[in-house]
């Protein structure tokens, strides 16, 4: 992972950069059939706090940064909207 890549989940996970919304569900296309989509603060805050469970794990470097999202699998997708 780049280190400005790095900088972005940090960014993130801290509150630096706002976040939109959240999604967790099984694995397939990620447009709600088979997960939750959610912009509530109670969402966010559990998503985040998984992300910084799986990092504390497996590392900053297995999550993986889209254009404007978060995302990494553990099974179930998770991903993090940010603006």
């Amino acid at each position: 992972m780049k280190t400005d890549n790095k900088k972005l989940v940090m960014d993130v996970l801290d509150g630096v950069t706002p976040i939109k919304s959240v999604y967790n569900g099984r694995p397939g296309c990620c447009c709600g059939c088979r997960g939750k989509h959610s912009s509530s603060q109670k969402a966010i805050t559990l998503q985040k706090n998984k992300f910084i469970k799986f990092i504390e794990k497996e590392g900053i470097e297995n999550i993986e940064v889209g254009q404007n999202n978060l995302f990494f699998e553990d099974g179930r997708y998770h991903i993090i909207y940010f603006l």
